[in-house]
């Protein structure tokens, strides 16, 4: 690794906060839960399965409705 490496890797780490100064995405009380909202009516869950796949294993996939059935959006 050439200096030029080293100090993009230096300066990148330093502009991210630590452990200490952020919530630990992973720790006991992280939340598994992500609301997406202002989806378009016609969205199906299927659909946003597929988008978001590529981020882990969906489990639920869930789009809310009225009484009637209908996507609340």
């Amino acid at each position: 690794m050439d200096d030029l490496q080293r100090a993009a890797r230096s300066a990148s780490s330093d502009a991210r906060p630590s452990r200490t100064d952020a919530q630990d995405p992973n720790g006991p009380n992280a939340s598994k839960i992500l609301y997406i909202g202002n989806l378009f009516f016609e969205v199906q869950a299927e659909q946003l399965e597929r988008e978001f796949e590529q981020f882990g294993k969906i489990v639920n996939c869930r789009i809310a409705s009225d009484p009637n059935g209908m996507s609340k959006g």
